[in-house]
């Protein structure tokens, strides 16, 4: 499919519905379907997901977390939770935007960003099969 334009999560989605449909793939909140892309998704953006939606879109040309963070959202986390740490030298963990390339990757979720993550997992509160919110709009 074709991305690198506004509005390529959008298009991502209904080619994923009509796939659920075709397929018969519940659309709940236990599924999850990620576009992975070399270029851009979106102009200046290395990926997009519908908070606590079904969909998103992640670069590998990116910094490392891109796909972790899209997946976060996906799962509830939000920029709001992320952490910068400190362990001799200073980390930013998955949800950081934006991120500061000064600062290195702390390969995982902040304390409370991991609190939704599990309550989402265990009661896909706030799921919506056609939500189209983004955190990162």
């Amino acid at each position: 499919m074709k991305y690198q334009f506004i509005g390529s999560l959008h298009d991502w989605s209904s080619v994923v519905g009509n796939y659920a449909r075709e397929q018969h793939i519940p659309r709940t909140y236990k599924h999850k379907f990620v576009l992975i892309v070399n270029g851009l998704p979106e102009p200046a953006r290395y990926g997009r997901s519908w908070q606590k939606g079904a969909d998103g879109i992640a670069s590998i040309s990116g910094r490392y977390p891109e796909l972790a963070h899209q997946l976060g959202h996906l799962l509830g986390a939000t920029h709001r939770n992320a952490e910068v740490r400190f362990g001799g030298w200073w980390c930013e963990t998955n949800m950081f935007a934006p991120s500061l390339l000064l600062r290195s990757n702390c390969y995982g979720y902040s304390t409370a960003n991991m609190r939704s993550i599990d309550n989402y997992i265990r009661t896909g509160d706030g799921f919506a099969e056609n939500s189209r919110w983004s955190e990162d709009r």
